[in-house]
C-alpha cells in the first residue's frame, strides 16, 4: 500500500508527461513494489481518466475538444496500460458524454426558441460535436436521447402543475412548444 505513490508517480510520468515507457518497464516497476495486478488496474483506469481531462485541457466548457494527436495519445496510452477497448471506451464516454449532452441541449434550446423543425439544422453542428469529443455514433444517440427525454419530462411536469392550477390551456400550449 506504501509503494502506490511511487508507481503512481512511475505513471503520471510516463501518461501525463509523456516520457518514454513500455508496458514491460511498468510491469517491471508494479512487480518491484509489490503492487497487485487488481491495484494496478486501478490505478490504470484513474490514470486514463486523467489524460482524457488533460487532453481535454481539464474544462467543460465548448472549448474541450480532442484532435486526432489527442486520438492517437490515448491509443498509445491505452496499450501501455493494457486497458481493454471497452474499458477505454467506457472511460472516454464517462468524461465526455457530459459535454456533448451539454451542446445537445443547447440545440434543442434554440430549435425550440426558432420553431425549427429542420433536423439538418441541429444534425450539423450535432456531428460537429460528436467528432471533437471522439463520442462513438451509438454514445451520441444514447446522450441525445437522454436530453430529449429530459426536456420531454421537463414539459410534462411543467404542463401538470398548470392543470393542477386549472389552467389547460397554458398547459397545452407548455406541450405544443
Amino acid at each position: 500500500r506504501s509503494a502506490i505513490p511511487f508507481y503512481e508517480k512511475s505513471l503520471d510520468s510516463a501518461v501525463i508527461v509523456g516520457k518514454p515507457a513500455t508496458s514491460a518497464q511498468l510491469a517491471s516497476v508494479r512487480d518491484s513494489l509489490g503492487v497487485s495486478t487488481a491495484c494496478a488496474q486501478r490505478l490504470h483506469s484513474e490514470m486514463y481518466e486523467r489524460l482524457i481531462a488533460h487532453l481535454l485541457g481539464d474544462t467543460s466548457g465548448p472549448e474541450a475538444k480532442l484532435g486526432s494527436a489527442d486520438e492517437s495519445r490515448l491509443t498509445e496510452v491505452q496499450a501501455l496500460l493494457e486497458i481493454e477497448a471497452e474499458t477505454a471506451g467506457r472511460l472516454l464516454v464517462a468524461a465526455t458524454a457530459p459535454l456533448y449532452a451539454a451542446s445537445a441541449r443547447g440545440v434543442l434550446s434554440k430549435a425550440e426558441e426558432s420553431d425549427a423543425s429542420d433536423a439538418a439544422l441541429s444534425a450539423a453542428p450535432l456531428a460537429a460535436r460528436q467528432a471533437e469529443l471522439l463520442l462513438s455514433s451509438q454514445a451520441a444517440r444514447d446522450v441525445e436521447r437522454m436530453v430529449a427525454r429530459e426536456s420531454a419530462e421537463s414539459k410534462l411536469a411543467e404542463a401538470a402543475e398548470q392543470l393542477k392550477a386549472r389552467d389547460a390551456p397554458l398547459a397545452v400550449e407548455t406541450l405544443k412548444a
